[in-house]
């Protein structure tokens, strides 16, 4: 099945989705990590000649790769929320309900590099629904 996005981001920083919300981060410094996800994604979408914005349903497949310690999947969520949001602001996506991705898959691996990094790739969602095999 074609990827529609794919698109490889160095990270930063990482944050789990439990420190992001405890009370230990400053909302200064959750704005300024959020603000730096979205930097990066639209730097890596800028990178692409033709960009055309998707009108059509998609699956997004975020796979994290780690160079220390891993998180468990579900403590990305805050990552993939702030990465689904910068493909918006980047008007990559129409939006970010279920009526344009209502279906996120992700991944934690150990990174083969000395960064962290992820990778985000976007799937017709209309063909996965009707059976479509995914090329992971």
């Amino acid at each position: 099945m074609e990827v529609v996005i794919n698109l490889k981001v160095k990270l930063n920083q990482v944050v789990s989705s439990n420190e992001f919300y405890s009370n230990k981060l400053h909302w200064s410094r959750r704005k300024r990590i959020k603000d730096d996800y979205h930097v990066l994604v639209k730097a890596e979408t800028n990178k692409i000649k033709k960009v055309e914005p998707i009108t059509f349903p998609v699956m997004l497949r975020i796979d994290y790769f780690f160079k220390s310690r891993m998180f468990d999947v579900s403590n990305t969520s805050i990552m993939t929320k702030m990465i689904e949001d910068s493909l918006v602001k980047s008007e990559i996506l129409q939006d970010d309900t279920p009526k344009w991705v209502p279906e996120i898959r992700s991944t934690c691996q150990r990174s083969d590099t000395d960064f962290n990094w992820v990778s985000i790739r976007a799937y017709n969602y209309d063909i996965i629904k009707s059976g479509g095999v995914i090329d992971y």
